[in-house]
């Protein structure tokens, strides 16, 4: 049995996009000595800014250095050795740029379970802050932060502590004991179909896309719609099949509820919130995306914006009566 840690900076870090600028790693052997920490550089498309300033990297500095797909097999050799625990700090989000590297190459994705030192340390040692760097003092790491290979190494401090203190013979017990703790390639791969229908469904919003589009009916003209975050975030699906809809029929999507004329949202609707108003005074009338979709194709969906904010005003008039 060997330990290995990982860490993975990336170049650019935005919403469904990352490009990798290196892969740092450090190796323990079957008593948790370290016996190799190594850094590989990539070279990237361009960097951010802000992560130039925060690696302390730069496009001139990785001019020279080789593109993913002539270090994968180097990457793939070392997370698919036999024998081994793998460890990440946010595991979960290394284990995503990777997968969404190789998918860019066209290569496939070592098949690894990774246990994340993120969920490990606070449930081993009850500490509320977790980030790398306030793991140091316990684990008696030194390291240079936000360096690849260092941040490996610091990681793989984490379970060398647990190690030194619990014994060979209760280790593996008590990291595979805790919840969560280990990812597989499997969730990464979910996560990246999701990112990767999100970034489709957000096309729609965007003013390009809209033009671009060539509508079938006219029963929307005039009309723009919004959806919630939560179906925006969760639910790129549900995007993906109403926006287009909207747009086929003349319509226009927005991602400000104030701009719109119908507003999204998942889950039954009480009539009594039917409606937002803005502080213009405008009335924005709230559906799900069933009840949209129903309008569309019956074609009545003015009629339908029209019927639910009377109803809502009957019910707002009811209810001020009342208190009065």
């Amino acid at each position: 049995m060997r330990y290995v840690a990982f860490d993975i900076e990336s170049a650019i870090t935005v919403r469904d996009h990352s490009d990798m600028c290196a892969f740092g790693y450090a190796v323990a052997d079957e008593n948790f000595e370290i016996t190799e920490v190594k850094e590989i550089r990539i070279r990237p498309k361009r960097f951010t800014k802000r992560l130039e300033e925060m690696l302390g990297v730069t496009m001139k500095d990785l001019e020279e250095a080789p593109l993913f797909r002539d270090v994968y097999d180097e990457i793939a050799e070392l997370l698919e050795h036999p024998d081994q625990m793998i460890f990440a700090h946010s595991a979960i989000s290394d284990l995503v740029f990777l997968g969404r590297e190789c998918r860019k190459n066209s290569l496939r994705t070592p098949r690894i379970t990774v246990y994340d030192t993120h969920v490990i340390y606070p449930s081993y040692t009850g500490a509320e802050r977790k980030a790398l760097t306030d793991t140091k003092e316990w684990s008696g790491a030194e390291f240079e932060n936000h360096k690849a290979s260092e941040d490996a190494k610091a990681c793989l401090f984490v379970p060398k502590k647990i190690f030194e203190t619990e014994g060979e013979k209760n280790f593996q017990k008590i990291i595979e004991g805790y919840d969560d703790a280990a990812v597989r390639t499997e969730d990464a791969e979910l996560e990246l179909d999701h990112s990767e229908r999100r970034a489709k469904a957000d096309r729609l919003f965007t003013k390009k896309y809209q033009e671009r589009t060539r509508p079938t009916g006219k029963g929307m003209k005039g009309i723009t719609v919004s959806m919630s975050k939560d179906i925006v975030n969760k639910h790129p699906d549900i995007v993906t099949k109403v926006g287009n809809m909207v747009l086929r029929d003349s319509g226009k999507l927005t991602k400000e509820i104030n701009s719109a004329d119908i507003h999204i949202l998942r889950g039954e609707i009480g009539d009594n919130r039917r409606v937002h108003v803005t502080k213009d005074g405008k009335n924005v009338v709230k559906m799900n995306d069933s009840e949209l979709s129903r309008a569309i194709r019956k074609g009545n969906v003015t009629a339908e914006i029209k019927r639910l904010i009377r109803k809502w005003e009957e019910l707002t008039d009811a209810d001020t009566a009342r208190r009065t």
